[in-house]
């Protein structure tokens, strides 16, 4: 049996056929063995073809516990892995291991590895293709609803009468975040109807007012003096197309969604 096959100082190998006979924790232990034995031969000291080690020793080079290493002892014992002898003074545990049936399980499930290493790779395919397909059905399933929420919202508003406001009204609620969520939409409540009266209201309150004094507003962008004309979504336009005539630029945050005013 080849020193390739299981151990390359200073390695351990770890062989895929016997990872899946008997688990992580036992291929390191039969490494780690397969290592001593190889320099107990290369020295001329193995005896009847066993060498020893000591639990110690597994441990410090395999860094595992003294409870996995037994546990792992009695499963390659139990599979005719290895053959455990105490013997000696003081009493030490030797080693022999069965290359013949390390051969024979190699042999044996190199196919099925084989079949299974396909098997998971045409199923991890097609979970990729079914996930991407699944996405894909997700982002038109969401791009449609949001153009049939904002159809029905535009025919909720053109059948409502003051024809003359429906423009602005649906430009201002409609005005999308960073998530594709419309302006109405993040409004904890919400009547179309009601909205768009106060919205009427509000938009004669401002042209009476306009007909005396023109309303004044800041050559620059002030976040709280737009916070206060919140309310009055006609006044606030008002202020936004005023930035727009001096030369500002509105920016929107991609990441939050809130508003800037930059100056061209």
């Amino acid at each position: 049996m080849k020193k390739s096959i299981l151990a390359s100082t200073p390695f351990l190998i770890l062989n895929k056929s016997l990872l899946v006979a008997f688990g992580i924790d036992a291929n390191v232990v039969l490494s780690h063995l397969y290592q001593q034995q190889n320099y107990f031969k290369d020295q001329g000291q193995l005896v009847n073809g066993m060498f020893f080690c000591t639990i110690e020793n597994i441990s410090c080079v395999t860094t595992l516990s003294y409870y996995q290493i037994k546990q792992s002892l009695a499963t390659l014992t139990k599979w005719g892995i290895i053959e455990v002898k105490r013997k000696g003074i003081p009493a030490k545990l030797y080693y022999k291991i069965n290359e013949k049936e390390i051969l024979k399980i190699l042999k044996t499930n190199n196919k099925n590895i084989n079949n299974l290493d396909c098997q998971n790779f045409n199923n991890k395919i097609l979970n990729n293709l079914e996930s991407i397909n699944n996405n894909k059905e997700i982002i038109i399933k969401n791009n449609n609803n949001i153009i049939t929420q904002k159809a029905h919202f535009i025919n909720e508003v053109c059948s409502l009468d003051n024809k003359q406001h429906h423009e602005d009204f649906i430009d201002y609620w409609t005005e999308e975040n960073s998530r594709g969520k419309m302006r109405f939409q993040m409004e904890k409540t919400w009547n179309t109807s009601l909205r768009f009266k106060r919205w009427c209201r509000n938009n004669e309150k401002f042209n009476k007012g306009s007909k005396s004094t023109e309303p004044k507003y800041p050559d620059y962008y002030d976040v709280h003096f737009a916070k206060r004309l919140e309310q009055d979504h006609t006044a606030l336009r008002s202020y936004y197309k005023h930035l727009e005539s001096i030369g500002y630029e509105k920016k929107v945050n991609s990441y939050d969604g809130k508003i800037k005013w930059i100056k061209r």
